[in-house]
């Protein structure tokens, strides 16, 4: 749940701070993909989505940058300005969003120069979010480019690129000489970088970026039980944030995997997922797919080894009360465990054993009776495993964990008849 910070998101600049309005420049009719080599790569992207989607103004919807002789990591995307207008624009803000964060670099190409320059604070970033990251240029460019360092194989990654700029022919001032960036104290939120801010010295227009020194302050989640659970219901309560106006009513224990995702630098959420390893996640399986809604089959989440060692995690905000767990798993008979985990300490809290049936998979839940925690880990123990491209591995094709507020889950009461004579 604690931001990492060496990821930015997104900061607009207010109106006030330009002295011309910049606009979204049309680039999707400029745009080119090249392998990294710099020859052209036209069919770079699979999974039923185009490069319109790249364009197209949603920003969840991310596009596959698939390996298997469609993609290789640092292939770019370069988008030719100088051909929307002679000269190139002054680019004020090269902005993208991504459903899964992946790492990429920005690039730009002044008008007269010969060899692209790198954007500032934009080389080897990552973000995922509905909010996007933007990255202030501050240049006339005739050509800009986003190269894709490590790419997503066949699953969302890049939803949305914009490029904003201004016709240098419409700006009273080309810019020529800024002050040092400065932070600006108190600019950061619960979810949101603080930024940094400069001005021109000779116009004295002011330019914002997300501060590298200011990273988001994450939620200070507070619990507050109003009714608490007894030996054969559920009690009530909610958490909220004491600096923001995040809030989660737990009237009924609820997915808390509907509060969060996978772990994700940058992205502050009330529920974590991480796992111990992936195996080939650029071919399908990886963490994500454990939250997708697939309870059939799939790639599912595959660690790298049949080990016991392996584990999937979820990191609350806060501690919760535990009410159960539901999951899906090829029909074969393993067993599952479930960890309280304190530090370097594990607590077992639960097991699962899985027997084989009818079909191709078995949808399992879980109860748990008086089991507080902050961190859930699970680990499975499968003595044949499934045959995936010739190799025998672990596989969860869904995982949920459900809670509500500590002391509103069911007490773990064992009921005694009394005689009385």
């Amino acid at each position: 749940m604690k931001p990492l910070l060496l990821f930015i998101s997104i900061f607009l600049f207010p109106a006030a701070l330009l002295a011309a309005d910049a606009e979204k420049l049309a680039i999707s009719g400029v745009a080119q993909m090249y392998w990294k080599n710099g020859n052209p790569n036209n069919k770079w992207n699979g999974g039923g989505t185009t490069q319109a989607n790249l364009f197209d103004g949603k920003y969840r919807n991310g596009v596959h940058f698939p390996y298997d002789g469609h993609g290789e990591d640092n292939m770019y995307m370069e988008f030719n300005l100088d051909s929307l207008l002679s000269g190139g624009y002054y680019v004020t803000q090269f902005k993208v969003w991504q459903a899964a964060a992946h790492q990429y670099s920005l690039y730009y190409l002044e008008s007269g120069a010969s060899q692209y320059a790198p954007v500032d604070g934009a080389v080897g970033v990552s973000y995922a979010g509905t909010d996007g990251a933007a990255y202030t240029v501050g240049k006339v460019c005739t050509k800009v480019k986003i190269v894709f360092n490590k790419l997503t194989g066949w699953s969302p990654g890049t939803s949305e690129i914009e490029v904003w700029g201004i016709d240098p022919a419409q700006m009273g001032c080309a810019h020529p000489a800024f002050s040092d960036w400065t932070p600006v104290e108190g600019s950061a939120s619960c979810t949101k970088r603080g930024v940094d801010r400069h001005k021109c010295l000779v116009c004295g227009e002011i330019s914002e970026r997300p501060s590298e020194l200011l990273p988001p302050l994450g939620h200070d989640y507070v619990p507050t039980l109003s009714a608490p659970g007894t030996s054969s219901s559920y009690g009530s309560g909610s958490i909220a944030c004491t600096r923001c106006d995040w809030s989660e009513v737990f009237n009924v224990p609820i997915d808390l995997a509907s509060l969060g995702g996978v772990v994700s630098p940058g992205i502050v959420q009330f529920t974590d997922l991480s796992v111990s390893s992936e195996w080939h996640p650029e071919w399908g399986p990886c963490a994500a797919n454990l939250l997708d809604g697939e309870w059939t089959g799939g790639y599912g989440w595959m660690p790298e080894s049949r080990s016991h060692d392996e584990w999937a995690e979820f990191d609350f905000g806060t501690e919760i009360d535990l009410t159960k767990v539901e999951f899906s798993v090829p029909n074969r008979a393993q067993t599952l465990d479930f960890y309280r985990v304190e530090g370097d300490e594990e607590t077992l809290v639960g097991s699962a054993e899985v027997a084989a049936g009818s079909g191709s998979y078995r949808r399992v839940t879980v109860e748990f009776r008086g089991v507080s925690l902050q961190r859930l880990r699970i680990r499975v123990t499968d003595g044949s495993g499934t045959s995936v491209w010739g190799r025998s591995v672990i596989q969860i094709f869904e995982l949920h964990p459900y809670g509500t507020v500590k002391g509103a889950g069911k007490l773990d009461v064992v009921r005694t008849r009394i005689f009385l004579y």
